[in-house]
């Protein structure tokens, strides 16, 4: 078993929830698995890039948005009515706009789609953008990702700066609040790390993030989480909802889905611990679009809330 999934979470979840099972283990005979509506996501450098026009995918070819990645690449481009061009040190690209081929350095070639435009942006396929600008690009079908240049994924710490607490001591009155704050095998915490949709993929304790979508399985809310943690418990959230304790959501581990490196793991949002533990008798009405914030239990200097994006 993989052992850095600190024990002091653990502690945490078990006196919080009741026991690592509330989020309610699935048997290994579920025939379905979660749905999910995930987004193309465009990465620059392991860092997502803000469009207004999101990747998209026509008859299994990924479109990109043309100009959001030139223009960080450092590429030249000039569009003459359906015409476009670029330049990148030695390299030229040329398109036209609603064509199935493209010239790169004066050598004409074939698209499998059409560049084409949707709310003024110009998409084409991901291949010439690879071809024409000569950089590394690579397609994620686990993750969705479109990966640009590295692949380095930064950590938490390095990335997302730790802000005082208090603003959010709302969340973490009574027992189980304090029990994440002040768990009894590390510092009190004094200072939260806030994270972001766009700040995934991180590094979180050792394990990586690569993004939190939201899912159904059979009608219910999870939450789906693509990483690389192999461990075999999975890591637990906790859910902060204004007026509410803070209250556990384990891993529901009989859907979890190994492919290759990747681990995706589901976390569940109704389970019948918040009325056992709690005394919330309609438990079942819970949906996730009520919580502020998801904790992610995990060893840091910093209680760790992803802003619930879901709500939105």
């Amino acid at each position: 078993m993989k052992m850095n999934h600190w024990v002091p979470a653990v502690a945490a979840v078990v006196m919080l929830a009741g026991s690592l099972s509330g989020g309610g283990a699935a048997t290994a005979a579920a025939k379905s698995q979660p749905k999910a509506d995930m987004p193309i996501k465009l990465l620059y450098n392991a860092r997502q890039l803000p469009s207004d026009v999101q990747p998209e995918s026509v008859n299994g070819t990924t479109l990109v948005p043309l100009r959001v990645v030139s223009d960080k690449l450092g590429g030249k481009l000039t569009l003459t009515g359906k015409k476009i061009s670029i330049v990148k040190g030695k390299s030229t690209l040329a398109l036209t706009i609603g064509e199935s081929a493209a010239t790169i350095n004066g050598k004409t070639t074939k698209l499998p789609v059409p560049v084409k435009v949707v709310k003024g942006r110009t998409l084409v396929p991901l291949r010439v953008v690879s071809e024409g600008l000569g950089v590394a690009v690579e397609w994620d079908n686990v993750s969705r990702f479109v990966w640009i240049g590295s692949r380095t994924v930064p950590k938490l710490e390095d990335v997302l700066k730790a802000v005082d607490i208090k603003p959010y001591l709302d969340y973490f009155k009574g027992k189980q609040g304090q029990l994440i704050i002040n768990d009894g095998f590390s510092p009190k915490k004094t200072t939260a790390r806030i994270i972001e949709e766009m700040d995934f993929p991180l590094e979180i304790a050792g394990d990586i993030y690569y993004r939190m979508d939201l899912a159904y399985f059979n009608g219910e809310e999870v939450t789906r989480s693509v990483t690389n943690d192999k461990g075999v418990m999975g890591r637990s959230f906790y859910v902060l909802e204004k007026g509410m304790p803070a209250r556990a959501r384990s891993e529901f581990s009989g859907i979890r889905e190994s492919m290759g490196d990747f681990r995706i793991h589901y976390n569940r949002m109704v389970t019948q611990n918040d009325e056992i533990n709690f005394g919330i008798k309609d438990y079942k009405s819970f949906r996730i679009k009520q919580a502020a914030f998801i904790g992610i239990f995990a060893p840091s200097d910093s209680v760790i809330l992803v802003d619930n994006y879901f709500a939105h």
